[in-house]
């Protein structure tokens, strides 16, 4: 009897079949880049304009020559990659924004979530602008409820020492 009891639990433990199919937990990064050629590679900053408007001080902030640097890299291939950083004067270096996943043509540049792979909503956008190899960004940010800082930034393309 004892045989029978432990034949029949062995048999039911290994004949049934898994009920549920437990997919990987995390996202998988998407990796995107749809940009015109002419973007692509580094820029740097030439000037820089800043306006922050306070909306509970009812006051406007304007940094017509913030000691800043911004730099750009936007690259397509394994992996494509967008990083707009600045340097503020004691040289230390803050990302902006990172991403896999964007795309650039009509005159913005628009950023994905890291996991989205039907690209209709950006979780960021910067218009640009380029004109006789100058381009320009402008983009928006909300740091703070009842405050907005509006960025334009002038830059060149970053030439190599080489």
């Amino acid at each position: 009897m004892r045989y029978l009891v432990v034949i029949i639990a062995f048999l039911s433990f290994t004949s049934c079949e898994k009920q549920v199919d437990i997919n990987d937990p995390y996202p998988i990064e998407v990796e995107y880049c749809l940009v015109n050629d002419n973007l692509l590679g580094e820029w740097i900053s030439d000037s820089i304009r800043i306006v922050t408007d306070v909306d509970t001080l009812d006051s406007l902030i304007v940094e017509e020559g913030p000691a800043l640097f911004y730099y750009l890299n936007i690259t397509c291939g394994e992996p494509g990659s967008l990083m707009l950083s600045y340097f503020n004067y004691a040289g230390v270096e803050t990302v902006d924004i990172s991403s896999t996943n964007f795309e650039a043509n009509e005159g913005s540049i628009r950023v994905y979530n890291a996991a989205d792979t039907q690209h209709q909503n950006p979780e960021g956008v910067i218009e640009y602008q380029l004109s006789d190899g100058l381009l320009t960004l402008e983009f928006s940010q909300n740091p703070n409820a009842g405050q907005q800082t509006d960025y334009t930034i002038f830059m060149s393309p970053l030439m190599s020492a080489n």
